[in-house]
């Protein structure tokens, strides 16, 4: 009866340069002591061969191949002479294939520790992914300010559970309530996120820190804060810094994170709202040196600058108010 191939048919060690060799058992085999030298040779160039076949330690049953594969080149009867010594160990499977019994036995043993190091590749690159994901998650959680507040929910209930604080049903249902508020809060703010950072940018000077300010209106909304309140105070900040090169307006990250919209003040209609530069030298920047010194007790702070016109800073009016009507 024809024996079952000696491996699976998708044993491939093409990949392996080096095949293990059972030194006792080849020098005390009958090909070592009863082939001649030519045999030898086509023996072990047949194992070499056998060994990067695919399935592994399988050779075609063909003598045109065999003889290739042997060193013969087309010398087929040549290799006929040495062929029986040269396939000691081989025999033919249901497959139709020859198998020697001692390289399919090492190339079983290969392949299983080749699916093993795949497998454990594998896992560690899933741990590592995950790992990965949830440092960014992580990150992404503190940068949106939810972190913290999910961090402290949890130690007040360990805290008060610990200590035996009972929790009334009102309580509870309060505390509940306020959290449910802010998951509420937390889904509104992803939904409406894209719409309120292109709102805010045709509102707000500068266009700058993309996702900066994605980031400071994501936390600001979880929290709570009205999306209209900020707008409008990105137009009263537009409308103070009108006029103005971009590199003299506040970053649009640091305006957020500080609520200036809360503070930002509505500029004055008519011509006096004008943004006009006013050089140090010159005797507007002589005025408003005096001015500023007298009104606030400080020295103006000018703008370095290496155009023609040296250090300048932009003011409302050309002239600070005490001198504007002896200008005119």
């Amino acid at each position: 009866m024809t024996p079952e191939p000696l491996v699976e048919a998708n044993v491939d060690l093409r990949d392996f340069v080096f095949m293990p060799l059972d030194v006792v058992r080849l020098r005390d085999s009958g090909l070592a002591t009863k082939a001649s030298g030519d045999a030898f040779r086509a023996a072990v160039l047949l194992w070499c061969a056998a060994w990067h076949q695919v399935p592994s330690s399988s050779l075609p049953d063909d003598d045109h191949e065999l003889a290739k594969l042997a060193g013969y080149g087309r010398d087929v009867r040549g290799w006929k002479k040495v062929r029986e010594a040269a396939l000691h160990g081989f025999i033919k499977c249901s497959d139709g294939l020859l198998y020697h019994r001692v390289i399919a036995e090492k190339a079983r043993d290969s392949w299983k520790a080749k699916q093993d190091q795949r497998a454990r590749t594998a896992a560690a690159t899933e741990a590592r992914l995950a790992k990965q994901a949830a440092a960014r998650a992580a990150e992404v959680a503190r940068n949106a300010g939810l972190f913290d507040d999910q961090r402290n929910e949890g130690r007040d209930d360990q805290r008060n559970e610990h200590q035996g604080r009972g929790k009334g049903q009102g309580q509870g249902q309060g505390q509940g309530e306020l959290r449910d508020n802010r998951s509420s809060l937390r889904s509104d703010a992803d939904e409406v996120l894209p719409s309120a950072v292109k709102r805010f940018f045709e509102a707000y000077p500068k266009e700058d820190e993309l996702d900066g300010v994605r980031r400071e209106l994501k936390r600001h909304l979880a929290h709570g804060e009205s999306l209209d309140d900020i707008l409008a105070g990105a137009k009263r900040y537009a409308q103070e810094v009108s006029g103005k090169p971009a590199d003299m307006m506040r970053s649009p990250v640091k305006w957020l994170r500080n609520g200036s919209w809360k503070s930002s003040k509505t500029k004055p209609e008519g011509p006096s709202a004008a943004i006009v530069r006013v050089d140090r030298d010159t005797p507007a920047g002589k005025a408003w040196e005096t001015y500023e010194m007298a009104k606030t007790g400080r020295p103006v702070k000018w703008i370095l600058a290496n155009g023609p016109n040296g250090p300048g800073r932009h003011f409302a009016t050309p002239w600070p108010p005490s001198s504007q009507e002896d200008a005119a």
